[in-house]
């Protein structure tokens, strides 16, 4: 089973104002799917769903995100893990569900590196 948690930084440019920001990607267990439809400003469908998730220092979390219709036509399991994006805008927390399963995240450079101590000399590349 997926864990919840495992923050993972993602620095934003604004293409219009080119100012940096930072979200957070992470895993999120899915609670509940509200049942109306809603449409933000740029005429994208959404649901508000019901989230839960191991922050790393205030513990287990209950919040509310979005999911975008075009992730909710993949089909979504309540209990599940789903790749989930936090962001902010200084004064409120937004949450951003995928229809992705979030999985234990992306293993750093060092693990590909570390190969090369263990196999050695390359005995013949495949094109």
């Amino acid at each position: 089973m997926s864990t919840t948690g495992n923050f993972k930084l993602k620095m934003n440019t604004n293409p219009t104002t080119g100012e940096e920001t930072k979200s957070y990607d992470l895993g999120a267990r899915l609670i509940s799917i509200g049942a109306n439809s809603l449409t933000n400003s740029n005429d994208k469908n959404y649901k508000i769903v019901r989230i839960e998730f191991e922050h790393p220092t205030k513990g287990n979390i209950e919040a509310t995100a979005q999911l975008f219709e075009k992730s909710e036509d993949y089909g979504l399991t309540v209990g599940e893990v789903y790749l989930t994006n936090m962001s902010t805008d200084g004064e409120k927390t937004y949450f951003r569900m995928s229809h992705l399963v979030a999985g234990a995240g992306l293993a750093d450079a060092d693990l590909f590196d570390s190969i090369d101590e263990v196999v050695g000399t390359v005995v013949s590349v495949e094109a």
